[in-house]
């Protein structure tokens, strides 16, 4: 929460400092009329988003659930993979965010031919720098666990869940950079389908069959589910390479 005021002196103040840079924001802060007609855009194209990201994070809820009927030291194991996980994460995430706003500028500069050219190549950029994440990500699998005061099993069962995401970091990455590029062309009812949708239904129902109707061990119920993503990778890619999420913004 206190990020969040952070962030907005920071876009406020510069705002102000470099007033000439943004004539597009003169007396933005002085008044909250907004036209009804704008007003309706703008809930067409963010709504979607908005229950796109509800539902991605029940998935991921359900995911969770999923997998805690293997027994309490999954749930444990989990719990200490993701806290690593999640942190290096943050580099891909915000990688696929800075793709999105580079696309969105060549896109609102009607540069459709550079939008193109750079959508693929930023996504392989993304997927190198993934592949060195997934290198620190296994070194450090034998080392993070033991900073938990818990049992041998918990410890190892979370070494292995560190190693099995770090392996499909290039995956995740990619997606995440090909959902971005999808989104800065306007398309979040694609974004929608290929996000949350799919959680819904293969991920989870995967997830839940395995759990609950075969005798797997966790380490490959987990592979199996993470290996899925790779159908949303090839979607994403036939998607961006066919150009539909080129959308002239200006217009």
């Amino acid at each position: 929460v206190l990020s969040r005021f952070i962030e907005l002196v920071c876009i406020a103040g510069w705002r102000y400092i470099k007033n000439e840079d943004y004539p597009f924001l003169k007396d933005v802060l002085h008044t909250l009329r907004v036209p009804v007609s704008f007003t309706t855009e703008i809930l067409k194209k963010s709504i979607p988003i908005f229950v796109n990201e509800f539902l991605w994070a029940g998935g991921v809820a359900a995911l969770a659930q999923c997998y805690s009927r293997k027994g309490l030291a999954v749930v444990a194991g989990l719990n200490i993979a993701n806290v690593l996980c999640n942190l290096l994460s943050v580099v891909f995430v915000n990688l696929g965010s800075a793709i999105g706003i580079l696309e969105g500028q060549f896109l609102g500069a009607s540069e459709f031919d550079r939008a193109r050219d750079s959508a693929i190549p930023l996504v392989w950029f993304v997927a190198g720098v993934c592949l060195l994440l997934t290198a620190i990500l296994v070194g450090l699998a034998g080392i993070f666990p033991e900073a938990y005061q818990t049992t041998a099993q918990v410890k190892d069962l979370a070494k292995w869940f560190i190693v099995i995401m770090a392996a499909f970091f290039p995956i995740q990455g990619m997606m995440n950079a090909l959902y971005f590029i999808l989104r800065s062309g306007g398309k979040t009812f694609i974004t929608f389908l290929f996000d949350s949708v799919f959680s819904w239904t293969v991920s989870v129902p995967a997830a839940y069959l395995l759990c609950t109707h075969s005798s797997l061990n966790i380490l490959v119920i987990l592979t199996i589910v993470q290996a899925l993503e790779i159908i949303k990778v090839i979607i994403g890619l036939i998607l961006v390479r066919n150009n539909l999420w080129i959308t002239n913004l200006v217009e």
